[in-house]
Order: C-alpha cells, then structure tokens, then sequence
C-alpha cells in the first residue's frame, strides 16, 4: 500500500493557547482534522531527531495511509487542525504533496 506523503508547515500551540504539555518528536500520530466530520490519521515526521515543544513551527513530512476522500483535501495551501482526540493541539499548512 502506497502512503500519502506530504510537506507542511506545522504549528504546535503553545500550552497557555491550549496547546500540548509535553514535546512531541518524529513518529507523533495525531488526527488531522480537515471538516468537522473528516479526520485522517498520520505519522508527523520532523528532519531531526530532536524534541520539538508547544510554540514552535516546523516544516515537517506527514505519511498518511490512503483513505477515501484524503487525496481531495490536500490542496497546496490547505489548512488543518492537529487534534488529540477532540483537542485541537497544533494546525498544520500543506506545502506539497510528494509524488
């Protein structure tokens, strides 16, 4: 099975915004939440191996598993919330989508 591979910008909320407690690295899994009925699994991986912490924006990759209705949401530009069950933690912006 082919993944869906994208780059994007992607921003962690700060804690006081609500945002995540603890930092996240390469292999976090939160729902991408593109509609209020559309939510996606995928794998934010970031070009180090270093602790990335609520505030900071990064250029990351995303691999999605491919699921009905993804490929049509991810239009260059798109955004979307980063979400922990139904906390919103992060938003991410589509870059481009790898061929």
């Amino acid at each position: 099975m082919d993944l869906i591979v994208v780059e994007a910008v992607l921003e962690l909320f700060a804690e006081q915004a609500g945002g995540r407690v603890h930092p996240i690295q390469s292999g976090y899994r939160p729902n991408h939440r593109f509609d209020s009925k559309s939510y996606y699994v995928g794998q934010v991986e970031f070009a180090d191996d270093a602790w990335h912490y609520a505030g900071e924006t990064n250029l990351v990759t995303i691999r999605f598993m491919p699921s009905p209705g993804l490929a049509e949401r991810l239009v260059e530009g798109h955004t979307w919330d980063i979400t922990e069950g139904s906390h919103v933690v992060g938003r991410a912006q589509l870059r481009r989508v790898r061929a």
